[in-house]
């Protein structure tokens, strides 16, 4: 019933991410989406047609285990399903917004996207930044990293993520590889 219940598994996952769109999705060729519906129904009425009481008793364990796993706040190096799901449903809303045919002026939030080479040069930026988009805003650090160095800078980047959360503004960043180019 387990086993039954993990291609079950397996089924959904793939439904759900490839509805997504998301390009990390693997594998890379593509099958009708009806076919992981088809494989998630056929084993969902297999496990019922076997046995009904043990089916339900097998998905009440696999959830209890979820959410057991869900309490410890384990973190996923590459993100989870659950992400892909939050990032496709936050672009799914900022694009319906264009639709509503209310004043964008009383909606509007702030949303910055900061490039940063060093974040200890921020200096007097950071009070300005936290500034603008306190108390609703965003603030999306994108670090710039020499060859090499991205994880260096991921690192440097979590202290300055926490000082803009421990003043109450939403922060997150982003780094790549690159130069950041400044006009003279």
């Amino acid at each position: 019933m387990i086993f039954l219940l993990t291609y079950a598994t397996i089924n959904l996952v793939v439904a759900v991410e490839q509805s997504l769109g998301l390009v990390s999705f693997r594998p890379t060729f593509r099958i009708p989406k009806i076919v992981p519906f088809i494989g998630l129904a056929g084993f969902l009425v297999a496990m019922f047609i076997i046995n009904p009481i043990f089916s339900l008793l097998a998905t009440a364990v696999v959830a209890t285990i979820y959410f057991f796993l869900l309490t410890r706040k384990l973190t996923a190096p590459t993100g989870d399903v659950r992400s892909g799901l939050f990032t496709a449903l936050a672009e799914w809303a900022a694009k319906q917004v264009e639709f509503v045919q209310s004043s964008a002026e009383r909606a509007w939030k702030p949303n910055i996207l900061l490039p940063v080479e060093d974040p200890s040069r921020l200096g007097g930026d950071f009070e300005l930044v936290q500034h603008v988009v306190y108390p609703m805003g965003l603030i999306k650090l994108l670090g710039i990293a020499p060859p090499g160095k991205i994880i260096e800078l991921q690192e440097r980047f979590v202290d300055t993520i926490h000082a803009f959360m421990s003043e109450g503004v939403c922060s997150s960043s982003t780094v790549m590889e690159g130069q950041l180019c400044t006009l003279a």
